[in-house]
This record gives C-alpha cells, sequence and structure tokens, in this order.
C-alpha cells in the first residue's frame, strides 16, 4: 500500500511552491522555529557559519521544501565542495 500524500508549500521563503509530498520520502531543511533559520545559520548574517547549541538542535523541526529547492541546494553544495 502506497503512502498518503500531503500538500504544503515549500519552505524556502523565495520559493513558497505549493506541492504534493509523501511525509516518508519529502525532502526537508531542519529550521529553529525560534529564528526561522536552520540552526547552524547566524541570524544576523544570516550565513551557515556556527555549530548550533544542543537546545537549538533540540527544539528544531523538519520542514518540507520541494524537489526544485532540494535540487538547486544540492548543486550548490556540491559547487563548494569541489571549490574548497
Amino acid at each position: 500500500m502506497g503512502h498518503e500524500l500531503h500538500v504544503t508549500t515549500c519552505y524556502n521563503p523565495v520559493c513558497r511552491k505549493v506541492f504534493d509530498f509523501d511525509p516518508e520520502t519529502v525532502n526537508s531543511v531542519l529550521v529553529d522555529p525560534e529564528t526561522g533559520l536552520p540552526p547552524d545559520t547566524d541570524p544576523e548574517t544570516r550565513t551557515p557559519t556556527r555549530t548550533p547549541t544542543p537546545e537549538e538542535l533540540a527544539r528544531s523541526e523538519r520542514m518540507p521544501i520541494c524537489p526544485e529547492c532540494a535540487n538547486k541546494m544540492r548543486r550548490r553544495i556540491a559547487r563548494e565542495q569541489k571549490q574548497g
């Protein structure tokens, strides 16, 4: 039996695309609800430059992102890894 599909909005604030997803396999990002950002992201610079605290990790939740944004993120990470 297949998984039930849900409908949501992509968490990426630039995208906000509405898409169907399977909660078991959806691409997602970890987000601290107090800042609205990933827990390793500095709220002032909005860059992932720090180690999150155990408290930030504990309160963070996984938020779904659409397949297009997930692919863009993978390409950006691969580019950054090649650059060194």
